[in-house]
């Protein structure tokens, strides 16, 4: 199984639709901003529960706690049709990589 990074997540990219039900773009970059920053605060050797660098989040996030697989593989992204939305299968994979490195990452801070 592959790993998912910060690195990847940052760089990711998503095909937009219109004509058919896609992700809300913005919802969708702020909550992976939460996840880049989750996963490098544990590939930095940041311990659960604990921020090691909160300037890593984006200013819309700062104060925001780090996510738990539970939380990503539970979260509901607003979606939009006939305005501009990235394909919903595209990101779900995204999110199902996070999903399992953050499964490794807590089950190594533990």
């Amino acid at each position: 199984m592959a790993m998912t990074t910060s690195h990847e997540v940052l760089e990711s990219r998503f095909r937009s639709t219109r004509l058919r039900p896609g992700y809300s773009v913005a919802e969708v970059d702020d909550y992976l901003d939460r996840c880049r920053a989750t996963l490098a605060h544990y590939e930095g050797g940041g311990r659960a529960g604990t921020w090691s660098s909160p300037t890593t989040l984006s200013k819309d996030s700062r104060d925001a706690a780090l996510l738990t697989a539970a939380e990503v593989r539970s979260v509901r992204l607003p979606t939009t049709r006939w305005r501009e939305g990235y394909v919903m299968e595209e990101v779900d994979d995204l999110l199902d990589g996070v999903v399992n490195e953050l499964v490794r990452w807590e089950t190594v801070a533990r």
